[in-house]
């Protein structure tokens, strides 16, 4: 059986048979070179194809080296099945195989698999699908290159082109792999299914066990489905005391359906929602590649039999209009310039769209080759600031529609972005450093390693004071930018940050008498309220049983709404930790909002609903 080697081989010997093999497969037949040609289209299909990219591919690493040290124990173990290929095997100082050679080492690999596998019964076809795998692959190494190659085309094969691109652009797969002979369809698939028969096969024969069915994965999954039972079980149970405790306290109200207002008009994920600073305008991004701007004040009737008794909006339609075919367009990042004026709109393709308050296009900034993660104006709306996963970050000026500065100095994609006042900003990467950069230097006054893993978010408090981050590293720390070190970690997450708010209160804001806070969740499924002077979380929210995606604060610090891939949106008293309000849609909801006045939540879904619940 072959092993699935962790390193990287020459590109032109991996999932191929060895050249010397035959001298005959020297060269490729023309159907050969068209599937190859096609492989390479495919390679470049994906460099170009755009969609949300996930950057977590080091668990597929670690099932490699797990495999590998499973296929080596078993191949040390006391078993009546071991393929003694180095027997068959004649010394070569060339390190080359002749025709002759070749074959006589399959013939004794054959026999001894069939003399292992003549006492079995009811497993023809399977025997004989599992020999002429076996034989097929002898003489090829499935290196950890030709692996991620499979699994990229495999991706690509079924559509799922946001994996495919983040997969290809952190695995390096397209530079370091290209195929030389043609690579069926399913390969991958075909390989693990028969990987897993055989594992089975030889499962049965180690131990000295004859039965016409299999059940060595049964086994396995019995006992993994067993223990994760058991906790689930006993994290939804934690969670169900502790909400039957809060419901004890204060029990919540459902908003009422008259409070109830649904917009209607995108057709997919919509993952990003933003009021307007200064009137009750709402954007909303989604992954049908349209904007929407929705105006509370224009209703119209409902026709629409499965929302009854909720009111419906009107609104205005904007669509990116630099998108290639084929291309992605799904709407990244929005963001309202201070004083309402204008609204920025950025694009998995690169693009930037800056439009009025009423949806009319105005201009594009195009300097950007890759999806945008992060878009903000700055207090005076002069400039705007760009991230992405090109690694550039840009300071436009917005009066002459061209870049201000262009800063290179991330080794990683921009994960995100803010401003401290009208000059200064700050930046993470994946790379886990977070620069400090200032309007009109080319490069940053400050760039320090913050966390041990890729930093997802920053923020700002209100007064500019302090800068939070929190990473896949499950901390949060918090910075002055006058100290080369965090001033503060909070380590009570169990699990990565998915979010993080500060309230609009404190010194500096127009609630200085109250605390300043601060609002993170995580996949451990809980929220945190936390205290920035003692460094301790004020209360931690239980009442969602999957992660929670998005939160926000009220304009006057006093509630927090969190959303959830539950479907529940719940509203939360702060200074208590009790539930105020809850509310449950039919999808899974990923963004929250509140607007100007604090009287108005909008909240979106799956299922491409936007959900307006007046408090």
């Amino acid at each position: 059986m072959n092993n699935l080697q962790n390193t990287n081989q020459n590109p032109e010997t991996s999932l191929t048979n060895d050249p010397n093999t035959n001298n005959s497969q020297t060269s490729m037949s023309i159907e050969e070179e068209k599937s190859v040609k096609v492989d390479n289209q495919m390679a470049q299909e994906i460099n170009t194809t755009t969609t949300i990219p996930n950057n977590k591919t080091n668990q597929f690493s670690k099932t490699q080296q797990q495999q590998q040290q499973q296929q080596q124990q078993q191949q040390t173990s006391k078993n009546d099945f071991k393929i003694k290929t180095e027997e068959t095997k004649e010394p070569n100082t060339n390190n080359e195989r002749t025709v002759e050679q070749e074959e006589q080492n399959k013939n004794s690999i054959e026999k001894e698999f069939n003399e292992a596998t003549k006492h079995m019964t009811g497993t023809g076809s399977l025997i004989k699908e599992m020999r002429e795998q076996y034989q097929s692959l002898d003489s090829s190494v499935l290196t950890s290159d030709a692996v991620n190659y499979l699994v990229l085309k495999y991706l690509h094969e079924t559509g799922k082109q946001t994996t495919s691109f983040a997969f290809a652009s952190e695995s390096k797969v397209l530079e370091k792999f290209r195929p030389t002979t043609k690579i069926p369809q399913g390969l991958l698939i075909s390989l693990i299914q028969k990987g897993l028969k055989y594992l089975e096969l030889e499962t049965e024969i180690m131990e000295g066990l004859r039965s016409d069915e299999f059940f060595f994965l049964q086994r396995i999954y019995k006992k993994i489905e067993q223990k994760t039972d058991e906790i689930e079980n006993d994290e939804i149970r934690k969670i169900e005391i502790e909400n039957e405790k809060i419901e004890k306290k204060n029990q919540e109200k459902p908003i009422d359906s008259s409070n109830r207002t649904a917009c209607i008009g995108h057709t997919s994920n919509i993952f990003r929602v933003q009021w307007s600073p200064t009137e009750d305008l709402l954007a909303t991004g989604s992954e049908d590649f349209s904007t929407r701007i929705w105006n509370f004040d224009e209703r119209v009737e409902n026709t629409i039999k499965n929302i009854s008794g909720w009111k419906l909006l009107n609104c205005k339609t904007i669509q990116p209009s630099l998108v290639k075919s084929g291309e992605s367009a799904t709407v990244t990042y929005l963001d309202w310039s201070p004083d309402g004026q204008y609204l920025a709109i950025g694009y998995f393709n690169g693009e930037i769209s800056i439009t009025s308050s009423n949806g009319n296009l105005l201009f594009q900034l195009c300097q950007h080759n890759g999806p945008i993660f992060g878009l903000k104006w700055n207090s005076n709306g002069k400039y705007l600031l760009s991230g992405s996963i090109d690694n550039k970050v840009i300071v436009w000026d917005i009066e002459t529609q061209k870049p201000k500065n262009i800063y290179l100095h991330h080794k990683g994609v921009i994960m995100d972005l803010d401003w401290k006042d009208d000059r200064t900003f700050a930046t993470c990467s994946e790379d886990k450093t977070i620069s400090i950069c200032d309007v009109g230097n080319p490069q940053p006054s400050k760039l320090f390693t913050a966390h041990s893993q890729c930093i997802t978010s920053i923020r700002w408090s209100p007064n500019g004071k302090f800068l939070a981050s929190c990473s896949d590293d499950s901390i949060i720390k918090i910075w002055n930018i006058n100290k080369e070190k965090s001033i503060l970690e909070l380590k009570e997450h169990e699990n990565e940050i998915l979010s993080l708010e500060w309230s609009n209160t404190g010194p500096g804001t127009n609630y200085p008498n109250s605390k300043l806070l601060l609002g993170t969740s995580s996949l451990d499924l809980s929220v945190k309220i936390w205290d920035i002077e003692t460094g301790r979380s004020k209360h931690t929210l239980r009442k969602h049983l999957e992660p929670v995606e998005n939160i926000s604060f009220s304009p006057n610090g006093k509630m927090l709404a969190t959303v959830s891939l539950d479907s529940w949106v719940h509203i939360w008293d702060q200074k208590k930790g009790s539930i105020l309000k809850s509310f449950q849609a039919p999808k899974p909801l990923l963004a929250v909002d509140w607007n100007k006045s604090g009287d108005k939540l909008a909240v979106t879904s799956r299922d491409g609903l936007v959900y307006i619940l007046q408090l």
